[in-house]
């Protein structure tokens, strides 16, 4: 959650932001969406394909095979499904920020490191485990590799059958 707490602002104009657009999975969550926004005090904007990742890909391959003739074509598609605005009073929010950063501010700085700071100082690895986790952590980081490699192709695959199905008759 990017920014709870504090108030959005871009470094380089020092304008406020007025709407965060958000994507994948947590648009599902409707009171994580409430939350920033009420905590961020702007609205949060959620697209109708919620899988930005996905559709960019094929945003991507629909350019290069010449699908679409510009990126203005392209962006043309984007529609909003829905907007939550905030719903908090400031004082509410101020005090839910406070309690934020108090919390951030118990984090840190709780492991002492040892002398080559690579490892807690009272970590002791074990038979299985390395300075930085279990030996079988590779294994399973590169099964769940290949688990989330499958589930991008058939994200991609399903924007790719909506984009046929809302492209223009040629």
């Amino acid at each position: 959650m990017i920014g709870i707490g504090f108030p959005l602002n871009c470094k380089d104009t020092g304008e406020p932001i007025t709407t965060l657009k958000v994507d994948g999975g947590m648009t599902a969550n409707k009171l994580l969406l409430q939350f920033q926004s009420d905590m961020l005090a702007c609205d949060v904007s959620v697209p109708v394909v919620a899988e930005t990742t996905a559709l960019g890909s094929a945003y991507a391959a629909g350019l290069a095979v010449g699908f679409w003739k510009s990126k203005d074509e392209m962006l043309a598609n984007w529609a909003e499904k829905k907007r939550v605005t905030p719903q908090m009073d400031a004082a509410t929010r101020q005090k839910y920020s406070k309690f934020w950063k108090k919390a951030v501010s118990k984090t840190l700085d709780w492991v002492e490191l040892d002398g080559e700071g690579t490892k807690p100082a009272t970590a002791k690895p074990g038979p299985r485990q390395s300075t930085f986790g279990s030996t079988n952590a590779m294994d399973g980081a590169a099964g769940a590799l290949d688990m989330k490699v499958a589930l991008m192709e058939k994200k991609l695959d399903a924007v790719l059958d909506l984009l046929k199905k809302s492209a223009p008759a040629a």
